[in-house]
Formats: C-alpha cells, structure tokens, sequence
C-alpha cells in the first residue's frame, strides 16, 4: 500500500526525533547534534597500514578503530582519500586538513551519541560531518527505535537525516512507546467515558 507525502514527513519527523536530528526539511532542533561534538583530531587504530601517496590514499586493513569525539567507527577496512602530502602536510596546516573523504567497508559498526548504526560501507565526510551508509540493509537504532533502508544520510552538524529504499525493499521505522508513555495511555484509555 501506498504511505501518503504526509504520512512519511510524519514518520521522518517521529524517528528523526528519536535519533536527535531532524528530518531534511526542517531545521535542527537545539541540541541534536551540536558540531562540537566531532570537532578535533581523527584517530585510527589497525593492525596494517598502506599509504598510496602518489594516487592520494591509504588503506588501514583489518579490526579497524576510527574515533572522533563521540563518533566512533569500526570496520574491516577504512580507506582515506586525501590531498596533498598526509605525511608531510604543508606549514600552518595539518593533516587533517588534508583528508576529503573516508570509505570504511566490511562489518561497519558506529556508536554516536543518542544512537549505533550498521552497515556493510560508510562514507564519512569529516569536513561536512556527514555519514552516508549502504548496504546490509543500512540501520540506525535510538532508544529501541530503529530506521533501516538501502541508504542512509546523516548529517550529523545541520541535524537531519534521510533515508531510501532500493532492490533489497524498502525504507522501514519501527517506533516503541516508552514503558511509563505506554502505563499513561492503558490508563487513560481505562478512565474514559463509555469504558
């Protein structure tokens, strides 16, 4: 069955409630994902490391550890794309500075803030603090609310998030009442006239 324009803005809205940003047509609410949270150095933790400096890559290869204030990323592989020279980065900038893009792949595990996410690749864009997932099918879970799909945006700095279905099905949210939010409801539904 057909969900109507406004039934998915509303559950787009609910889940994006739930995991502490906003939908992509509404700004973000205060709090949801505030830049600083992100802000600073990237560490990486691996057991191989193999820079490509003349093509502008470098793989870290196996039980991979990315951490970056309270983003943090496992995977089997991460690759970073960079410009210029990582290892020698020209005077009055760093190294991150250089870093454009990285692709982690194979058993991608996040844990951020409000929620935990799986995929089986993750584009991160640090400079946007932009996560894209792929794959598996893609999820995203808060407070035992869980969003899945062929591709999941989070836009972790503006607060929003998007998500869409593809050849393995469609976008899915389930949503769970809190245990105190559902008591609330038994018993209002008990005290009212008719009953």
């Amino acid at each position: 069955m057909a969900c109507s324009y406004l039934g998915m803005l509303a559950l787009a809205t609910a889940f994006s409630a739930a995991i502490g940003v906003a939908p992509p047509l509404f700004a973000a609410a205060p709090g949801s994902s505030p830049a600083g949270q992100t802000a600073g150095p990237i560490e990486i933790v691996s057991d191989r490391l193999f820079v490509q400096n003349v093509e502008k890559w470098a793989d870290f290869l196996g039980s991979v550890r990315l951490t970056r204030g309270d983003l943090i990323m496992t995977s089997e592989k991460l690759r970073i794309y960079y410009e210029g020279d990582l290892l020698n980065p020209a005077a009055g900038s760093s190294p991150l500075d250089a870093i454009r893009k990285l692709v982690a792949t194979g058993r991608v595990h996040i844990v951020s803030g409000t929620y935990v996410a799986d995929a089986e690749e993750a584009d991160y864009d640090p400079a946007a603090d932009r996560l894209v997932l792929t794959g598996r099918p893609a999820s995203v879970t808060s407070a035992g609310n869980t969003l899945t799909g062929s591709r999941i945006v989070l836009h972790r700095t503006e607060g929003k998030a998007e998500a869409e279905g593809g050849p393995a099905g469609k976008v899915r949210a389930r949503f769970h009442a809190e245990a105190g939010e559902e008591r609330k409801k038994t018993s209002a539904g008990a005290k009212s006239p008719g009953n």
